[in-house]
């Protein structure tokens, strides 16, 4: 059906109404910010097909400080780069679709920031959907090729760069 606010309101309180959903969801869930999303570019391809479409991937991932930390700063190593101990990473991908070519691997954030400070934000990120790149890839045997976080609050999309080879 229509991903448009009211349509994605009355949704939420026909989940309530069933008792799938506590009803404070009402109070905390933006519908402006989801339709927001689903009328953006991230959203159509989302929703392009649903039957390409992988919602709460769970990931594992052993990286070293060094490599963490390169990636940090935008720079892509291998997660192994410069031995010694390891940090294991695990986490949820929030969704993953399936494209021509490769995977496009998205994360929602609830982040209240806007303008400079949602680029900060991004670039904090951007070691944690490095890390989720990597173990995609060694799990599915895919690579991912696109990768954004969008921030619903700010109604905003980042694109994380670059991505493992």
């Amino acid at each position: 059906g229509p991903l448009d606010a009211a349509s994605i309101r009355a949704g939420i309180a026909e989940l309530v109404a069933s008792e799938i959903v506590e009803p404070w969801a009402l109070e905390v869930v933006d519908p402006e910010s989801l339709a927001a999303f689903f009328s953006s570019d991230l959203g159509r391809r989302v929703t392009r097909d649903a039957s390409r479409v992988r919602r709460e991937v769970p990931v594992n991932l052993a990286v070293t400080p060094e490599a963490w930390e390169r990636w940090r700063h935008g720079e892509w190593v291998p997660p192994d780069e410069g031995g010694g101990e390891f940090v294991h990473v695990q986490g949820i991908v929030d969704c993953l679709v399936e494209e021509d070519g490769g995977l496009l691997l998205l994360d929602y954030k609830t982040d209240r920031v806007a303008g400079e400070r949602l680029d900060a934000r991004a670039i904090a990120y951007r070691p944690q959907i490095m890390a989720y790149a990597v173990a995609i890839r060694a799990m599915l045997g895919r690579p991912v090729t696109d990768a954004a976080l969008y921030f619903l609050a700010a109604k905003e999309a980042r694109r994380v760069s670059p991505l493992p080879r």
